[in-house]
């Protein structure tokens, strides 16, 4: 009788990208519809919500209703308005690192809510979420405790959001030290790893100071994800498969309204993809000749 072959162990990586990151739905959808099941989720900012649901045990059918209930603009409308005062007088109202301009304190509130009891150690699928250290710029792996605490670190999208401070750490959006955090997969000890990675948006004409800033942010995280990219794929000793969904167009962070389609495209591309992941898993542990 011959030895059954070995499977390889998945690994899922879900990127940051805003609003675009709804994408990982589609993606979660064919997974589930194919019964394949990551080995462990890997997520950074807006992609480690979505990872943190499925791997909560939610079903990525129910899980765009999970999501519109939470993003809604009046739970982002925590602001501190005394704060913004610190933008103008910094030293006399004592300006410092946990400057945001949303608190962020209802959104941990409904992630609270929502994962209700679920933990890093109870999860169905084992489960890493990255943020960012404000001080050092490196990224910090949270695998214990407070999933809700982890997921609202991991989206803390600086001057926008409080930082977060978790075990003496200030922490900030993962996207900031790694907007696809592929090396966390590997570290893991995966041996195919499929991620769904987004640029940032650029602008062609330049019309105000935030664009500005958008632009040469922009421009940094999305070197910063097709130079990790590269470079994991070459160390990598297996299969790293990326599904890239074509989101070039301008989305802002409330198109509610384009969720649908922000999903169907994910679905979509992943399906484009189906055929090489298929192939990935099927050729696991087959010598070459």
């Amino acid at each position: 009788m011959p030895a059954e072959r070995p499977s390889p162990r998945i690994a899922l990586v879900l990127g940051s990208g805003g609003i675009k990151c709804l994408a990982s739905i589609g993606l979660l959808k064919v997974l589930h519809r194919e019964h394949i099941i990551p080995d462990v989720i890997v997520g950074s900012s807006g992609g480690s919500l979505f990872g943190a649901v499925y791997a909560a045990g939610e079903h990525p059918d129910n899980i765009e209703q999970q999501v519109l209930k939470m993003w809604q603009k009046k739970e982002f409308r925590d602001i501190k308005y005394f704060d913004i005062l610190k933008m103008f007088l910094p030293k006399v109202l004592r300006y410092d690192e946990m400057f945001g301009l949303i608190r962020g304190n209802r959104i941990e509130k409904i992630f609270r809510n929502y994962f209700d009891d679920v933990t890093f150690e109870t999860t169905k699928i084992p489960l890493q979420i990255v943020a960012t250290d404000f001080f050092t710029g490196e990224e910090v792996v949270l695998g214990k405790g407070s999933i809700a605490e982890a997921v609202r670190a991991s989206i803390g999208i600086p001057v926008f959001f409080q930082p977060k401070k978790i075990e003496g750490k200030t922490l900030i959006d993962g996207g900031v030290s790694n907007p696809l955090p592929i090396n966390v997969a590997i570290r893991y000890g995966a041996d195919l790893i499929i991620a769904m990675g987004f640029q940032s948006p650029t602008y062609q004409k330049i019309d105000s100071p935030i664009k500005s800033l958008l632009h040469l942010t922009g421009l940094y995280m999305n070197n910063l994800l097709i130079s990790n990219y590269a470079v994991h794929n070459m160390a990598h000793h297996y299969e790293i498969i990326m599904v890239y969904p074509p989101l070039s167009n301008e989305f802002h962070f409330f198109d509610i309204h384009r969720i649908p389609e922000i999903i169907a495209i994910g679905e979509q591309e992943t399906l484009a993809e189906l055929p090489n992941i298929r192939s990935a898993i099927d050729h696991f542990g087959v010598e070459e000749p």
